[in-house]
């Protein structure tokens, strides 16, 4: 969500985050931290008086998040924050004065653009993330999602709670795994990167079945390793492809520089494709599963 479709989203209401005191100008700001940021609530909880976010400990939690900027170099969306204890997002200069979405300011009022003064204001712009796990060309053949919104916030744990590590492009991620949480589907883009998704955010393309691929293991290799087919950690058994003459199985799926198959005995794994293993059109062996 952006500030212009939150702005347009909550302008002329009045809201109540916490049905505590009602419309205060924290409640605003609580469902823009929220809604808007992707921030856990914790980051303005707690607070009391909302210019309590200046001082520690909550400024720890704020310089978390943010930069502080110079208040003649605002962008529309920056959080302000005055001394007397009021909290708003700046919206643009009009050539005379600074106007702000703002609630409860004058008294009692809702949700709507206010000119106030600029005297005793402290801005905050979200920390711009650095970009995690590039994204990929588009694959038929791999779980992948497309990203449809600049700066998607990639976090360390599947949950508004986890640690914003970056931010994805626009583009193509492959996934590995999904989980549902917060309200959210969220999709593993790499090892401890997770995003979440909307429907406005990201579109979901799940692999296409492999009907004429195959991986075939000769039998000159004794043991061939296997990987765990959610972290590709490497499993303790192994597949003996000289046992058996070589062995053959059917690709379901590629990941990275793996191929997904069914074992007989393991279930699904993933096996790494090398110059060593070729991926044909007809199984070579006539051991294996396919």
């Amino acid at each position: 969500m952006t500030y212009e479709e939150f702005k347009n989203k909550y302008n002329g209401k009045w809201v109540d985050f916490d049905k505590y005191y009602g419309a205060q100008c924290w409640d605003l700001a609580q469902y823009y931290f929220t809604e808007c940021l992707g921030l856990p609530s914790s980051v303005l909880s707690g607070c009391g008086l909302v210019s309590n976010m200046l001082y520690q400990p909550k400024r720890a939690e704020l310089d978390k998040y943010f930069d502080e900027v110079d208040t003649r170099d605002m962008h529309p969306g920056d959080v302000c924050i005055w001394e007397y204890g009021h909290i708003a997002m700046f919206d643009h200069w009009d050539g005379r004065s600074c106007w702000y979405f703002s609630q409860n300011y004058p008294l009692n009022s809702n949700s709507h653009l206010q000119a106030i003064p600029e005297s005793d204001v402290h801005a905050f712009r979200l920390k711009r993330a650095k970009e995690v796990t590039p994204n990929v060309e588009r694959d038929k053949y791999k779980n992948q999602i497309e990203v449809k919104v600049d700066n998607l916030r990639v976090r360390e744990e599947a949950s508004l709670n986890g640690n914003v590590l970056g931010y994805a492009k626009i583009g193509f991620y492959n996934f590995y795994e999904t989980k549902d949480s917060d309200g959210y589907k969220w999709y593993k883009i790499a090892d401890s990167q997770w995003v979440a998704s909307k429907d406005e955010w990201v579109a979901v393309y799940p692999a296409e079945q492999h009907q004429n691929d195959y991986i075939n293991l000769p039998d000159w290799i004794d043991e061939r390793c296997i990987f765990d087919i959610n972290t590709k950690e490497m499993l303790p058994q192994t597949l003996k492809p000289a046992k058996f003459n070589g062995l053959s199985y059917k690709v379901y799926s590629y990941v990275d520089e793996f191929a997904e198959i069914e074992t007989r005995d393991y279930g699904r794994v993933l096996v790494k494709v090398t110059g060593a293993t070729p991926i044909t059109h007809e199984p070579q062996y006539k051991n294996g599963n396919y």
